[in-house]
């Protein structure tokens, strides 16, 4: 449960409690979107590497926007 969790906070932004929503919103959509595109491009079997969606748009969201998607920096409370 916890690589989920962590990765919509991410995601959001570590300062905003609507950007952890919205991070977390995000997240279960591409989850289940890739999930089922990954299954019917690559076959049933992908449907197991489903928890690594999340730990890959944690390394995508640190490389690209490590503020989050609300831009709000986590030491600019």
């Amino acid at each position: 449960m916890m690589p989920p969790i962590m990765a919509a906070s991410l995601l959001g932004g570590m300062g905003s409690l609507t950007g952890a929503f919205f991070g977390g919103t995000v997240l279960g959509v591409i989850e289940i979107m890739g999930t089922v595109t990954g299954q019917r491009v690559l076959g049933v079997w992908f449907g197991d590497y489903r928890h690594l969606i999340p730990i890959l748009s944690i390394a995508v969201t640190c490389l690209l926007r490590p503020e989050g998607l609300k831009g709000r920096n986590s030491y600019s409370l």
